[in-house]
């Protein structure tokens, strides 16, 4: 493609990478999964177009909840996700 550039990234750059990362999750006392790609393009079945993004996956596997921005309260992630575990009658486990 005309004026796009490649960007590579050493396995050392993606192993301090994934390292500064399960630091965050520790010190934010994060409990959900973090997904990591190699692939250079916005997912389109997620309708990312931007960072930050959030989806909500149900247990069985079903985008549940798209475009969610974390900062904005209008996304009610708490409220999707307590829903979800509700729905799949996982709230008290």
């Amino acid at each position: 493609m005309a004026g796009s550039a490649e960007v590579q990234t050493s396995k050392s750059e993606e192993a301090k990478e994934f390292e500064l990362m399960n630091q965050f999750m520790e010190m934010s006392e994060m409990t959900w999964d973090v997904a990591f790609s190699k692939e250079r393009v916005f997912n389109p079945e997620y309708f990312i177009k931007g960072i930050p993004y959030l989806a909500i996956i149900a247990p069985n596997g079903t985008v549940r909840h798209a475009a969610l921005h974390p900062g904005d309260p209008r996304s009610d992630i708490t409220g999707k996700v307590h829903a979800l575990l509700e729905e799949f009658d996982l709230a008290n486990h």
